[in-house]
């Protein structure tokens, strides 16, 4: 049911752009500390905040066990 919701929730192209221009500010926001006036906090769900900054982690998350791993082997 949560799927579907997300799917349905971005029809148009124009809606899947600005989707992908907050979450550029949103990233923004996540790795310098400071907020954009365009990242559109206030028009965002708690939902998709908490999906957003869940995958932003488990990015990060991979990258430094990555890093890690490559710096054991050498």
């Amino acid at each position: 049911m949560i799927q579907e919701t997300v799917t349905t929730s971005f029809t148009s192209i124009s809606s899947i752009e600005e989707t992908d221009e907050i979450k550029k500010h949103c990233y923004f926001w996540w790795k310098t500390g400071s907020i954009h006036p365009k990242a559109g906090w206030e028009e965002a769900t708690l939902f998709s905040i908490f999906i957003l900054t869940i995958l932003i982690f488990e990015l990060t998350f991979d990258l430094f066990y990555y890093e890690l791993s490559l710096t054991l082997l050498n």
